[in-house]
Protein backbone atom coordinates (compact mmCIF):
# COMPACT_ATOMS: atom_id res chain seq x y z
CA UNK A 1 0.00 0.00 0.00
CA UNK A 2 1.01 3.07 -0.26
CA UNK A 3 2.51 5.54 2.23
CA UNK A 4 -0.10 7.69 4.17
CA UNK A 5 -3.24 7.31 3.94
CA UNK A 6 -3.55 7.74 0.13
CA UNK A 7 -4.15 4.43 -2.55
CA UNK A 8 -2.84 3.43 -5.34
CA UNK A 9 -4.70 2.64 -8.89
CA UNK A 10 -2.85 1.37 -12.23
CA UNK A 11 -5.06 1.67 -15.05
CA UNK A 12 -4.38 -0.42 -17.77
CA UNK A 13 -5.07 0.47 -21.29
CA UNK A 14 -4.89 -0.73 -24.35
CA UNK A 15 -4.59 1.70 -26.51
CA UNK A 16 -4.24 5.65 -26.52
CA UNK A 17 -6.29 7.53 -29.23
CA UNK A 18 -8.81 9.77 -28.85
CA UNK A 19 -11.79 7.81 -28.15
CA UNK A 20 -14.41 7.41 -25.68
CA UNK A 21 -12.36 4.90 -23.50
CA UNK A 22 -9.26 7.03 -22.61
CA UNK A 23 -11.42 10.06 -22.62
CA UNK A 24 -13.22 8.59 -19.68
CA UNK A 25 -9.98 7.47 -18.06
CA UNK A 26 -8.72 10.53 -18.33
CA UNK A 27 -11.81 12.25 -16.89
CA UNK A 28 -11.92 9.24 -13.85
CA UNK A 29 -8.13 10.18 -13.14
CA UNK A 30 -9.11 13.19 -12.58
CA UNK A 31 -12.12 12.77 -10.44
CA UNK A 32 -11.08 9.81 -7.95
CA UNK A 33 -11.11 11.41 -4.47
CA UNK A 34 -8.32 9.79 -2.20
CA UNK A 35 -6.21 7.87 -4.70
CA UNK A 36 -3.41 8.18 -6.98
CA UNK A 37 -3.46 7.27 -11.09
CA UNK A 38 -1.07 5.93 -13.39
CA UNK A 39 -1.96 4.78 -16.71
CA UNK A 40 -0.16 1.92 -18.74
CA UNK A 41 -0.64 2.08 -22.18
CA UNK A 42 1.20 1.62 -24.98
CA UNK A 43 2.12 4.59 -27.48
CA UNK A 44 -0.35 7.10 -29.36
CA UNK A 45 -1.89 9.77 -30.71
CA UNK A 46 -3.14 11.15 -27.58
CA UNK A 47 -0.39 10.72 -24.87
CA UNK A 48 -0.69 14.51 -24.08
CA UNK A 49 -3.72 14.75 -22.11
CA UNK A 50 -2.42 12.19 -19.28
CA UNK A 51 1.33 13.50 -19.60
CA UNK A 52 -0.33 16.80 -18.38
CA UNK A 53 -1.37 14.64 -15.58
CA UNK A 54 1.61 13.12 -14.78
CA UNK A 55 0.62 9.99 -14.65
CA UNK A 56 1.69 8.14 -18.28
CA UNK A 57 3.76 4.89 -18.44
CA UNK A 58 3.65 3.51 -21.69
CA UNK A 59 4.18 -0.04 -22.35
CA UNK A 60 8.06 -0.74 -23.70
CA UNK A 61 8.56 -3.96 -24.87
CA UNK A 62 5.94 -6.92 -24.06
CA UNK A 63 3.17 -5.54 -21.78
CA UNK A 64 3.62 -8.35 -19.23
CA UNK A 65 7.26 -7.03 -18.47
CA UNK A 66 5.65 -3.28 -18.69
CA UNK A 67 3.49 -4.02 -15.86
CA UNK A 68 5.73 -5.59 -13.77
CA UNK A 69 8.42 -3.06 -13.96
CA UNK A 70 5.60 -0.21 -13.21
CA UNK A 71 4.29 -2.38 -10.26
CA UNK A 72 7.62 -3.40 -8.70
CA UNK A 73 8.42 0.39 -8.86
CA UNK A 74 5.32 2.23 -7.72
CA UNK A 75 3.54 -0.55 -6.08
CA UNK A 76 -0.53 -0.41 -6.39
CA UNK A 77 -2.98 -1.04 -4.24
CA UNK A 78 -5.06 -2.44 -7.31
CA UNK A 79 -5.38 -2.75 -10.96
CA UNK A 80 -8.32 -1.16 -12.93
CA UNK A 81 -8.44 -2.63 -16.46
CA UNK A 82 -10.39 -1.14 -19.31
CA UNK A 83 -11.66 -3.10 -21.81
CA UNK A 84 -8.50 -4.93 -22.64
CA UNK A 85 -9.83 -8.36 -21.29
CA UNK A 86 -6.52 -9.91 -22.76
CA UNK A 87 -5.10 -8.20 -19.79
CA UNK A 88 -6.21 -10.56 -17.38
CA UNK A 89 -3.52 -13.21 -17.58
CA UNK A 90 -0.21 -10.70 -17.70
CA UNK A 91 -2.43 -8.81 -14.55
CA UNK A 92 -3.63 -12.16 -12.88
CA UNK A 93 0.09 -12.72 -12.04
CA UNK A 94 0.80 -9.62 -9.63
CA UNK A 95 -1.35 -10.60 -7.18
CA UNK A 96 -3.15 -7.66 -7.11
CA UNK A 97 -7.16 -6.92 -7.13
CA UNK A 98 -8.21 -6.53 -10.48
CA UNK A 99 -11.55 -3.98 -11.30
CA UNK A 100 -12.83 -4.45 -14.58
CA UNK A 101 -14.60 -1.89 -17.01
CA UNK A 102 -16.01 -2.96 -20.43
CA UNK A 103 -16.29 -0.12 -22.58
CA UNK A 104 -18.41 -1.85 -25.36
CA UNK A 105 -17.52 -4.49 -27.40
CA UNK A 106 -18.67 -5.07 -31.03
CA UNK A 107 -19.77 -8.70 -30.98
CA UNK A 108 -21.41 -11.70 -28.70
CA UNK A 109 -18.01 -13.24 -28.32
CA UNK A 110 -16.20 -10.65 -27.07
CA UNK A 111 -18.54 -10.38 -23.99
CA UNK A 112 -18.92 -13.95 -23.63
CA UNK A 113 -14.34 -13.83 -23.19
CA UNK A 114 -14.98 -11.17 -20.97
CA UNK A 115 -17.21 -12.80 -18.91
CA UNK A 116 -14.96 -15.58 -18.47
CA UNK A 117 -11.93 -13.70 -17.71
CA UNK A 118 -13.75 -11.53 -15.19
CA UNK A 119 -15.49 -14.40 -13.62
CA UNK A 120 -11.51 -16.18 -12.92
CA UNK A 121 -9.65 -12.62 -11.86
CA UNK A 122 -11.87 -9.58 -11.55
CA UNK A 123 -12.89 -8.74 -8.01
CA UNK A 124 -15.62 -6.41 -9.29
CA UNK A 125 -16.66 -5.68 -13.30
CA UNK A 126 -18.23 -1.74 -13.53
CA UNK A 127 -20.72 -1.88 -16.77
CA UNK A 128 -20.94 1.99 -18.03
CA UNK A 129 -24.96 1.21 -18.79
CA UNK A 130 -27.40 -1.54 -17.49
CA UNK A 131 -27.66 -2.31 -21.16
CA UNK A 132 -24.38 -3.15 -21.09
CA UNK A 133 -24.42 -4.91 -17.85
CA UNK A 134 -27.13 -7.05 -19.71
CA UNK A 135 -24.84 -8.13 -22.22
CA UNK A 136 -22.18 -9.05 -19.63
CA UNK A 137 -24.58 -11.37 -17.74
CA UNK A 138 -26.24 -12.78 -20.62
CA UNK A 139 -23.10 -13.98 -21.62
CA UNK A 140 -22.70 -15.39 -17.92
CA UNK A 141 -20.69 -13.41 -16.08
CA UNK A 142 -21.12 -13.69 -11.86
CA UNK A 143 -23.97 -11.11 -11.07
CA UNK A 144 -22.90 -10.77 -7.80
CA UNK A 145 -19.69 -8.84 -9.34
CA UNK A 146 -21.30 -6.85 -11.24
CA UNK A 147 -22.32 -3.27 -10.60
CA UNK A 148 -23.08 -0.08 -13.12
CA UNK A 149 -21.26 3.12 -13.04
CA UNK A 150 -22.55 5.27 -15.65
CA UNK A 151 -19.96 7.61 -17.35
CA UNK A 152 -19.49 11.06 -16.23
CA UNK A 153 -18.17 14.26 -17.81
CA UNK A 154 -16.89 17.64 -16.34
CA UNK A 155 -19.38 20.69 -16.69
CA UNK A 156 -18.10 21.97 -20.30
CA UNK A 157 -16.71 25.65 -19.77
CA UNK A 158 -18.61 27.45 -23.15
CA UNK A 159 -15.89 29.98 -24.30
CA UNK A 160 -17.73 32.42 -27.19
CA UNK A 161 -14.69 33.37 -28.24
CA UNK A 162 -13.88 30.02 -29.00
CA UNK A 163 -16.65 29.47 -30.21
CA UNK A 164 -16.20 32.19 -32.94
CA UNK A 165 -12.49 31.13 -33.98
CA UNK A 166 -13.83 27.35 -34.63
CA UNK A 167 -16.76 28.59 -36.77
CA UNK A 168 -14.40 31.31 -38.42
CA UNK A 169 -11.63 28.31 -38.54
CA UNK A 170 -14.34 25.95 -40.56
CA UNK A 171 -15.92 28.43 -42.52
CA UNK A 172 -19.39 28.17 -40.94
CA UNK A 173 -22.56 30.50 -42.63
CA UNK A 174 -24.01 30.92 -38.87
CA UNK A 175 -27.15 32.26 -40.74
CA UNK A 176 -27.63 28.58 -41.36
CA UNK A 177 -28.99 26.03 -38.48
CA UNK A 178 -26.02 23.70 -37.79
CA UNK A 179 -26.40 20.35 -36.98
CA UNK A 180 -23.45 18.30 -34.71
CA UNK A 181 -21.66 14.81 -33.52
CA UNK A 182 -18.50 14.17 -32.65
CA UNK A 183 -17.44 10.35 -32.94
CA UNK A 184 -14.98 7.74 -33.94
CA UNK A 185 -15.26 7.39 -37.88
CA UNK A 186 -15.68 3.92 -37.80
CA UNK A 187 -18.99 1.94 -39.02
CA UNK A 188 -19.80 1.27 -35.25
CA UNK A 189 -21.21 5.21 -35.36
CA UNK A 190 -23.72 5.64 -38.28
CA UNK A 191 -21.71 8.71 -39.65
CA UNK A 192 -22.43 7.04 -43.46
CA UNK A 193 -26.66 7.09 -42.19
CA UNK A 194 -26.18 10.85 -40.81
CA UNK A 195 -24.44 11.99 -43.94
CA UNK A 196 -27.38 10.44 -46.09
CA UNK A 197 -29.79 11.70 -43.64
CA UNK A 198 -28.51 15.33 -44.11
CA UNK A 199 -29.00 14.58 -47.89
CA UNK A 200 -33.05 14.08 -47.39
CA UNK A 201 -33.57 17.46 -45.25
CA UNK A 202 -35.02 20.55 -46.95
CA UNK A 203 -33.85 23.45 -46.25
CA UNK A 204 -30.92 21.78 -46.00
CA UNK A 205 -28.76 22.54 -42.45
CA UNK A 206 -24.72 22.57 -42.39
CA UNK A 207 -23.32 19.06 -40.48
CA UNK A 208 -19.88 19.35 -38.79
CA UNK A 209 -19.00 15.72 -38.59
CA UNK A 210 -15.51 15.62 -36.28
CA UNK A 211 -13.18 13.13 -35.41
CA UNK A 212 -11.39 10.64 -36.93
CA UNK A 213 -10.63 7.23 -38.02
CA UNK A 214 -10.68 4.66 -40.46
CA UNK A 215 -13.55 6.19 -42.51
CA UNK A 216 -12.49 9.34 -42.76
CA UNK A 217 -12.14 8.53 -46.58
CA UNK A 218 -15.02 7.14 -47.25
CA UNK A 219 -17.32 9.56 -46.25
CA UNK A 220 -15.62 11.76 -47.88
CA UNK A 221 -16.02 10.25 -50.92
CA UNK A 222 -19.80 10.09 -49.63
CA UNK A 223 -20.26 13.60 -49.12
CA UNK A 224 -19.17 14.33 -52.82
CA UNK A 225 -21.54 11.71 -54.57
CA UNK A 226 -24.29 13.07 -52.75
CA UNK A 227 -23.12 16.94 -53.81
CA UNK A 228 -22.87 17.95 -50.41
CA UNK A 229 -19.50 19.48 -50.78
CA UNK A 230 -20.82 22.96 -49.13
CA UNK A 231 -22.76 21.42 -46.60
CA UNK A 232 -20.69 18.68 -44.92
CA UNK A 233 -17.37 19.55 -43.20
CA UNK A 234 -15.16 16.85 -41.67
CA UNK A 235 -12.64 18.84 -39.30
CA UNK A 236 -11.04 15.96 -38.11
CA UNK A 237 -11.03 15.61 -33.77
CA UNK A 238 -11.80 18.60 -32.28
CA UNK A 239 -9.97 19.43 -28.92
CA UNK A 240 -13.08 21.21 -27.66
CA UNK A 241 -16.21 19.78 -28.65
CA UNK A 242 -18.09 22.58 -26.15
CA UNK A 243 -17.18 25.05 -28.64
CA UNK A 244 -18.90 23.26 -31.58
CA UNK A 245 -21.93 22.61 -29.57
CA UNK A 246 -22.25 26.04 -28.51
CA UNK A 247 -22.37 26.99 -32.43
CA UNK A 248 -25.21 23.93 -32.94
CA UNK A 249 -28.69 23.90 -32.67
CA UNK A 250 -28.68 20.05 -32.65
CA UNK A 251 -26.98 17.52 -31.46
CA UNK A 252 -27.01 14.25 -33.86
CA UNK A 253 -25.47 10.90 -31.99
CA UNK A 254 -26.43 8.06 -35.20
CA UNK A 255 -24.70 5.36 -33.48
CA UNK A 256 -25.83 1.48 -34.84
CA UNK A 257 -23.76 0.24 -31.22
CA UNK A 258 -23.07 2.29 -28.22
CA UNK A 259 -22.51 1.74 -24.38
CA UNK A 260 -23.36 5.12 -23.53
CA UNK A 261 -21.58 7.82 -25.59
CA UNK A 262 -19.78 10.82 -24.38
CA UNK A 263 -20.61 13.05 -26.71
CA UNK A 264 -24.16 12.29 -25.89
CA UNK A 265 -23.18 13.79 -21.91
CA UNK A 266 -21.31 16.84 -23.49
CA UNK A 267 -24.03 17.86 -25.59
CA UNK A 268 -27.03 17.39 -22.21
CA UNK A 269 -24.02 19.46 -20.45
CA UNK A 270 -24.26 21.67 -23.14
CA UNK A 271 -28.14 22.13 -22.77
CA UNK A 272 -28.38 20.89 -26.18
CA UNK A 273 -31.69 19.60 -28.18
CA UNK A 274 -30.36 16.14 -28.90
CA UNK A 275 -31.79 13.27 -31.44
CA UNK A 276 -29.89 9.46 -30.91
CA UNK A 277 -30.04 6.14 -32.05
CA UNK A 278 -31.84 3.79 -29.58
CA UNK A 279 -29.20 1.61 -29.16
CA UNK A 280 -27.09 0.02 -25.72
CA UNK A 281 -27.16 2.36 -23.29
CA UNK A 282 -28.29 5.56 -25.33
CA UNK A 283 -32.44 4.97 -24.26
CA UNK A 284 -31.02 5.50 -20.09
CA UNK A 285 -28.95 7.98 -20.48
CA UNK A 286 -31.06 10.58 -22.46
CA UNK A 287 -34.29 9.42 -20.65
CA UNK A 288 -37.11 11.99 -21.96
CA UNK A 289 -34.41 14.71 -22.97
CA UNK A 290 -34.07 14.29 -26.71
CA UNK A 291 -35.67 12.30 -29.31
CA UNK A 292 -35.04 8.77 -30.29
CA UNK A 293 -34.49 7.25 -33.55
CA UNK A 294 -34.01 3.47 -35.18
CA UNK A 295 -30.27 2.80 -35.74
CA UNK A 296 -29.76 2.34 -39.80
CA UNK A 297 -32.85 4.34 -40.43
CA UNK A 298 -31.49 7.74 -42.41
CA UNK A 299 -35.01 8.36 -43.46
CA UNK A 300 -36.74 8.45 -40.21
CA UNK A 301 -33.52 10.40 -38.58
CA UNK A 302 -33.94 13.15 -41.45
CA UNK A 303 -37.46 13.61 -40.18
CA UNK A 304 -36.79 13.88 -36.84
CA UNK A 305 -33.73 16.48 -37.25
CA UNK A 306 -36.05 18.32 -39.66
CA UNK A 307 -38.84 18.79 -37.14
CA UNK A 308 -36.44 19.55 -34.20
CA UNK A 309 -34.70 22.47 -36.76
CA UNK A 310 -38.17 23.80 -37.34
CA UNK A 311 -39.79 23.87 -33.48
CA UNK A 312 -37.25 26.32 -31.60
CA UNK A 313 -39.52 26.05 -28.40
CA UNK A 314 -39.21 21.98 -28.22
CA UNK A 315 -35.66 22.60 -28.96
CA UNK A 316 -35.30 24.89 -25.86
CA UNK A 317 -37.44 22.56 -23.69
CA UNK A 318 -35.31 19.59 -24.48
CA UNK A 319 -32.28 21.37 -23.87
CA UNK A 320 -33.34 22.32 -20.64
CA UNK A 321 -34.23 18.89 -19.42
CA UNK A 322 -30.87 17.60 -20.71
CA UNK A 323 -28.90 19.53 -18.70
CA UNK A 324 -30.56 19.18 -15.75
CA UNK A 325 -30.22 15.21 -16.10
CA UNK A 326 -26.60 15.91 -16.63
CA UNK A 327 -26.04 17.67 -13.16
CA UNK A 328 -28.59 15.12 -11.37
CA UNK A 329 -26.46 11.65 -13.21
CA UNK A 330 -24.04 12.07 -15.16
CA UNK A 331 -20.95 14.54 -13.65
CA UNK A 332 -17.63 13.46 -13.11
CA UNK A 333 -17.73 13.77 -9.28
CA UNK A 334 -20.20 11.26 -9.14
CA UNK A 335 -18.69 8.61 -11.50
CA UNK A 336 -15.17 9.45 -9.38
CA UNK A 337 -17.04 8.76 -6.19
CA UNK A 338 -19.00 6.15 -6.81
CA UNK A 339 -15.51 4.19 -8.37
CA UNK A 340 -13.30 5.06 -5.86
CA UNK A 341 -16.23 3.79 -3.50
CA UNK A 342 -16.02 0.40 -5.13
CA UNK A 343 -12.35 0.60 -4.96
CA UNK A 344 -12.48 0.54 -1.03
CA UNK A 345 -15.12 -2.53 -1.38
CA UNK A 346 -12.83 -4.74 -3.44
CA UNK A 347 -9.37 -4.04 -0.67
CA UNK A 348 -11.87 -4.37 2.18
CA UNK A 349 -12.66 -7.84 0.89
Amino acid sequence: MAAGNVRRVLHLLPYLEAGGTERAVHTLVKSLPGWQSKVLAPPGSWEEPFRELGCLELISGSFSESLKRVAAAWQPDLLHIHGASHFFFAAGKTGLPIVFTGHGYPTKFDYWLASKLCNRWARQVISVSRAEEKSFLACGLDRKKSTVIHNGIFKPEPNPARARALAQKLGLDLRRPLIATAVRLVPDKGCTELIEALSLISPKPQLVLAGTGPMAGKLKEQVRQLNLGEDVILPGFLEHPEALLLLAQVAVLPSRREAIGLFLLEAMAMGKAIVATEVGGIPEALGDCGLLVPARDPVKLAETVEMLLADSALRRKLGERSMDRWQKAFSASRMGEETAALYERVLAC
